[in-house]
């Protein structure tokens, strides 16, 4: 496997082995537990191995598999339970990841709207294929109109993607009345999750949306994190702007491959079949496979239980006061910012309005401080600005672990900074 591992979002330095996971932990080849904070980036909401997912999976193994004809009982279910629950979702289509959520997305736009350019915002991360491979995490390094984030993309592609910096609503209102007949969609996550957290200003949001609706343009909201880890309509239940289309995965399966494209009917139609009237390709495989499907409605069963979101944002705000407390007692220069289950942190810059201000982080530092929770069993992505995650399997107990093993990291590298 190039580098060793099946994602590079994944790869760890030194490497890890890991042969077990199970409610809030994991154990690696050598039997050393590690409390999860990453969470599989966020897909894994209910705990490894939920029980009740894990009995629905089970059951359901007896009776079907992936039949690749027609449909199955299983999908109309959890299609009805998602279109009442998400704002914008009067119809639904499955896939298997983020990327093809964001992908179908793109198209889609492009197809209804008979236009060309998609635009996205400095640092947003909306999956790996060329539409929107530009300007992610691209700390330190340029921000100019396109920074190719990969390889062998296709320029063409990658050019008809404007980039904006988040929470600039002159530069935003300017852009879109000047290419309102080049633009085909805006594509933001409405909780910039991807590089920590940058809340994305309300009165940004209600302007966005309007001058959406105003000019045609499609407004999709990528909830690939946010959705169903913040509310059982994503974040734009909690932010009250409904959006034209949305995109969904990651804590929908807890850890089974699910996404989805949700938006408006008219829209939607233009994905069913050609026989039907359609007119942009959907397809796949392994799209709404039974298995997925079952963890996904168990998922919604869990998240519907009384306490669920108490639970998430309770802990999650423990974290973030211990992890900030820490950062005062020893006085180094840690930033902490999140929202509900989702905690992000960054090292020698303050509180981020847009993903700009993020490129003057001490990269360095950062890695000591991941690496130092990894060594005192703390399952945590060791790349400048990725998040930490809870999930319903975590305890109190576990968070006050993580904010003393935190403080005892940061006294560390305290005390290796060089006298001023």
């Amino acid at each position: 496997m190039p580098g060793g591992t099946s994602s590079s979002a994944r790869y760890l330095d030194p490497q890890i082995v890991f042969a077990k996971a199970d409610a809030a932990a994991l154990w690696d080849m050598d039997g050393k537990k590690y409390i999860d904070l990453n969470c599989a980036f966020g897909a894994i909401l209910l705990g490894h191995n939920n029980p009740a997912q894990i009995e629905s999976i089970t059951s359901l193994t007896k009776g079907i598999d992936l039949v690749g004809l027609g449909t199955t009982e299983l999908e109309g279910q959890l299609a009805e339970r998602l279109c009442t629950n998400i704002p914008c979702a009067e119809m639904v289509a499955f896939c298997c990841s983020g990327t093809e959520a964001t992908f179908h997305a793109v198209r889609l736009a492009r197809a209804v709207t008979g236009r060309k350019f998609v635009v996205k915002f400095h640092g947003a991360y909306h999956g790996w294929h060329d539409y929107v491979s530009n300007n992610n995490l691209s700390v330190g390094r340029d921000m100019g109109p396109h920074v190719f984030e990969s390889s062998g993309a296709l320029p063409a592609a990658l050019e008809s993607t404007l980039v904006l910096p988040l929470n600039d609503l002159a530069l935003l209102a300017e852009t879109l009345h000047a290419r309102k007949n080049d633009i085909a969609a805006v594509l933001l996550e409405p909780m910039m999750h991807n590089v920590g957290c940058i809340e994305i200003q309300a009165e940004f949001l209600t302007a966005l949306r309007s001058l959406t609706e105003e000019l045609g343009i499609v407004l999709v909201f990528d909830e690939v994190i946010t959705g169903f880890r913040h509310a059982p309509g994503g974040f734009q239940e909690i932010c009250e702007i409904t959006p034209d289309l949305g995109t969904f995965g990651k804590a929908l399966g807890n850890g089974y491959p699910i996404s989805l494209l949700a938006g408006r009917r008219n829209l939607m139609m233009h994905m069913q079949p050609r026989a039907l009237g359609g007119d942009v390709l959907f397809g796949g495989t392994y799209n709404a496979h039974p298995i997925s499907i079952a963890a996904a409605l168990a998922v919604i069963d869990a998240m519907q239980e009384p306490g669920a979101y108490d639970h998430l944002f309770a802990l999650g705000a423990e974290l973030r006061q211990g992890l900030e407390n820490a950062a005062r007692q020893t006085d180094m220069p840690l930033t902490v910012s999140g929202f509900g289950s989702v905690t992000g942190f960054h090292f020698g810059c303050g509180p981020a309005q847009s993903y700009t201000d993020l490129t003057r982080i001490d990269e360095g530092l950062d890695l000591k401080f991941r690496r130092g929770l990894i060594d005192r069993g703390f399952a945590c992505s060791t790349t400048p600005l990725r998040r930490i995650h809870l999930t319903l399997a975590h305890t109190l107990n576990d968070v006050h672990q993580f904010i003393a093993s935190a403080t005892s990291v940061l006294q560390s590298l305290r005390d290796q900074q060089p006298e001023t």
